[in-house]
This record gives C-alpha cells, sequence and structure tokens, in this order.
C-alpha cells in the first residue's frame, strides 16, 4: 500500500489505515520529505504491518486527471529511506514495487534524503518563487522561455509546497543560505565591475 498524499497527512493517514490492513502488509509513501515521516512511524520500522518510506522522484506542476502520465515513472529514481531495523527482505520487496512500475530505486537515510532534496528539488522552488514574485506586473509582457523557464515550477499548489518546506525547514534553510551566498558573490562582482570573476561564476552554469 502506497500513500501519496500531502506531507503532513501522510503519518495520520499510515495510522488511520492500520486497523484494516493485515498483519503481513508493507506500507510506503510518496512523500518529497522523509526525515519527520520516518521517525514518527518508526515503531512501524518492525511492526507488522511494516512501514518503509520512498520517494518517487517524478511528476510535475500540473494537478488533475486531464495531465495523467502513463509512462510517469518509466526511468525515473525512486528513493527509498529504511532504517537500520528494517529487514532486508521488506526493503527489497518495496524495490521491487517500484521497479515493476519501471523506476530505479536506491537507498538512502532520511536525512541524507531531505539534504538532498532540499539542494535538488526544494531550494530550486522557492528560488523560482522569489524570481516570479521579484517581477512587476508591467514587465509581465517582455518575458520569454528563459524567465517561464526559470519560474515553471513555481506554478505547484502553494499549500502542497508549504507543508513540504515546513517539515525540510532546516536543510531548506541551509540550502537557501548558499543560494544567498551565490547571489552575493555576483553583486560583488558586478558592482566591482570584475570580468573575470563573472565568468567564472556564469561558466560554472555550463
Amino acid at each position: 500500500c502506497a500513500f501519496d498524499a500531502p506531507v503532513p497527512r501522510i503519518v495520520d493517514d499510515v495510522r488511520l489505515i492500520l486497523p484494516h490492513i493485515p498483519d503481513s502488509a508493507i506500507l510506503t509513501d510518496a512523500g518529497s520529505t522523509k526525515q519527520s515521516i520516518c521517525e514518527c512511524l518508526s515503531d512501524l520500522a518492525q511492526g507488522s504491518p511494516t512501514f518503509l518510506g520512498s520517494h518517487p522522484i517524478a511528476g510535475s506542476e500540473r494537478q488533475g486527471f486531464e495531465f495523467a502520465n502513463a509512462d510517469l515513472f518509466e526511468g525515473r529514481m525512486c528513493v527509498l529511506t529504511p532504517l537500520p531495523q528494517h529487514q532486508t527482505q521488506e526493503i527489497e520487496r518495496v524495490e521491487r514495487f517500484w521497479q515493476g512500475l519501471g523506476m530505479r530505486t536506491r537507498r538512502l537515510s532520511p536525512s541524507e534524503h531531505d539534504r538532498a532534496l532540499a539542494r535538488t528539488s526544494h531550494v530550486p522552488h522557492v528560488v523560482a518563487a522569489a524570481v516570479a514574485g521579484s517581477l512587476a506586473p508591467a514587465d509581465l509582457a517582455w518575458t520569454g522561455s528563459g524567465f517561464r523557464d526559470t519560474t515553471r515550477i513555481a506554478s505547484g499548489d502553494p499549500v502542497l509546497w508549504t507543508g513540504i518546506l515546513r517539515e525540510n525547514a532546516t536543510e531548506v534553510l541551509a540550502g537557501l543560505a548558499a543560494v544567498k551566498q551565490q547571489l552575493e558573490d555576483f553583486c560583488a562582482a558586478l558592482a566591482a565591475d570584475d570580468t573575470t570573476a563573472l565568468i567564472a561564476k556564469v561558466a560554472k552554469l555550463g
């Protein structure tokens, strides 16, 4: 059984269904954060039923049945976040579930997952929202594909993303601090008209 719900709801939803499923069941989820969920459900790591966290890294900012995609998981990565007390056969069983949907699987600890996804998903979402929010309405007429590509992910569900950011606040703040330093370096190079430094900074994007 896989739970695909907003991150703040997953723990309660898992607890709610426990009395209604067999002891042999293995539960997993599709939440974008893992540390808090896995900690709150750690008593089920050796339980009957068992919970083992997952995060299929797939999807888009679009919502609704009209945007359903039968190949959504094909070739994409799914991260499993087992705890030390999980048994090997349970981990492999969840891996086979996601692999059966066409996904590649990898194992990380919950904290490793949240650190990595903060930098590759959660922080980019905040940055995209900040760029979109910095644009004056009068300038919308002059936007092109570059602006649309940069800000596309900012159109995701704001309630859903607020839950993700709050659950992973520590790692998101650390990632934003790194972005802030990069922006300050760009500002310093521009203010000093330092062509060499600017080329070096922009070259890192290539």
